[in-house]
């Protein structure tokens, strides 16, 4: 399982390293503290660590991804509004492309609030995406993101 730097993967995380038998790829060097915590194998994509988000990016990541089989990528975006796809940074882009192509399957978790947000830079075109779970959605964000295989909308309690 690939995991990306997201605040909301890190949000979830708890709940996938309940499963026995995980292997979890990801360059956050956040997630791969957490995942250690819980005796998970751990392979880190290693590259020039970008100190925001503590998370590694450039050619020796991408090569590292480019030489794996992922059967699911979960990734997070920066936002959504007017766009025709999956978001993310500049600095991110070619490294979630990259991901995107080598996973056999891509979920997408947002918060509905990256719907009022927008970023340029599309890594994954919306008939990409596998499964989007996100929190409950107006009519308009969901006519904004057809394409999706598959969306759920759950109820979010903070703790």
């Amino acid at each position: 399982v690939y995991l990306d730097s997201s605040s909301t993967v890190i949000m979830g995380l708890e709940n996938l390293l309940l499963k026995k038998d995980v292997t979890v790829v990801t360059n956050s060097l956040i997630i791969a503290q957490k995942c250690m915590q819980y005796d998970c194998d751990v392979l880190i994509a290693g590259g020039h660590v970008i100190k925001t988000g503590s998370r590694t990016y450039d050619y020796f990541a991408t090569s590292m991804i480019d030489s794996l089989c992922i059967d699911l990528a979960i990734i997070g975006s920066e936002g959504l509004k007017d766009a025709k796809g999956i978001t993310t940074s500049y600095s991110e882009l070619g490294f979630k492309k990259h991901v995107v192509q080598q996973a056999k399957k891509v979920l997408v978790v947002c918060d509905s609030s990256k719907f009022e947000q927008s970023s340029s830079y599309v890594f994954c075109k919306y008939d990409e995406v596998d499964l989007l779970v996100t929190t409950k959605l107006s009519d308009e964000q969901r006519v904004n993101i057809e394409g999706i295989q598959e969306i759920v909308e759950i109820e979010y309690v903070r703790k």
